[in-house]
């Protein structure tokens, strides 16, 4: 893409993530869970957009929201029904949290998505979109 086709698709990113329907119950919960509240939207955002279908999976079984693996939500948050949409951000602020304690901010947006090639590319997506919603791409240099 052309520098400003690509930052023409950024910008359109920031204003859905700014309008997604459960933008204000996910912030909530962000903020009680002691983690920030533009790394769960950004990550909501990549994962499934707008989409609230807990139903909805991804290409390798991940379920929900927040497209968790059932075997990690076995291992990482036994008892909690990541099928439905509660559930599923639950297990998710709770991964996102000890993940941020243990491996910083970047290190837990790249835990989100396993590790490789495709992880650094999302990784770099959800900064990015950080980026554009924060409207301040200085302060996440520093992250």
């Amino acid at each position: 893409r052309s520098p400003m086709a690509r930052i023409a698709v950024l910008l359109w990113h920031a204003l859905t993530v700014q309008n997604m329907p459960d933008r204000f119950h996910l912030t909530r919960k962000a903020d009680s869970a002691g983690v920030s509240s533009i790394v769960v939207l950004a990550i909501a955002w990549q994962e499934t957009r707008v989409n609230l279908n807990p139903h909805v999976r991804g290409a390798a079984g991940e379920v929900g929201r927040f497209q968790i693996k059932m075997g990690t939500a076995a291992r990482r948050c036994p008892g909690v029904d990541i099928r439905r949409y509660r559930g599923n951000v639950q297990c998710f602020l709770k991964m996102l949290r000890e993940d941020t304690d243990r491996l910083g901010t970047v290190g837990a947006i790249r835990a989100h998505n396993g590790t490789g090639p495709k992880s650094e590319a999302y990784t770099r997506e959800v900064l990015a979109t950080m980026c554009w919603a924060l409207h301040d791409c200085k302060s996440l240099e520093e992250t």
